[in-house]
Order: C-alpha cells, then structure tokens, then sequence
C-alpha cells in the first residue's frame, strides 16, 4: 500500500487508506510542535477533516509505502523521520471507545 503525503491531503483520507489496508487497525496523528524544532504535541488530532499541515512541522512530500511485514515501531519511525509526522496505531474502538496504543514489534499484518 502506498500513501501519498502532502500538506493538502486531510486526515481521514490517510486514515481510510490505512483503514483499508489494515482493518482491525486505526492510525491517528499528533499535533505539530508549537515551535519549529521542537517536541510533537501529546493531543491526538481527532478531527479527520484537519489537513496533515496542522499536524507536523516538516513539509516533505511524497510516497509512503506500507506493507504488512513492516512493525508499528517502523512505520511511526517513516511517518515521523521523512514527513514530520508523530503518528499512533490503536487496535479498532470498540463501542466508540478508543484502546491502548498497540506497542509489540509484531508484523502489522500479523495483528
């Protein structure tokens, strides 16, 4: 799976590619630093309609691919070393309610 990255692209549109790829999964982002440089907010963006400008401070464009062999630690580290993204993967809510984070180094496909 392929995932282009740009400041335009909205929040719900990665999450519905991701959503596909991985169902049992959702991705969620960060709001950027308050300063150029600095540390990633700790508040989770919950409005998918926000652009991913409001989430990171480097504006590099281009293609993220994901595969299922990759580990969470993997991905969070992509999103985040070229594109300035601070990102999480949750397992699905249940009933609306929003788990823990998922933490182990299994395969995404594999969760």
């Amino acid at each position: 799976m392929k995932i282009v990255i740009n400041s335009k692209r909205r929040i719900f549109a990665i999450q519905k590619e991701f959503s596909s790829m991985f169902p049992t999964l959702e991705i969620l982002f960060y709001a950027k630093p308050s300063n150029s440089g600095g540390a990633h907010s700790e508040k989770l963006i919950t409005h998918g309609s926000r652009s991913l400008k409001d989430c990171r401070a480097i504006h590099e464009e281009g293609v993220l691919e994901i595969l299922p062999t990759m580990t969470i630690s993997e991905l969070k580290s992509r999103f985040s070393d070229t594109y300035g993204l601070k990102a999480e993967v949750f397992p699905k809510p249940v009933d609306g309610i929003l788990g823990n984070p998922v933490v182990d180094d299994r395969a995404m496909g594999e969760i």
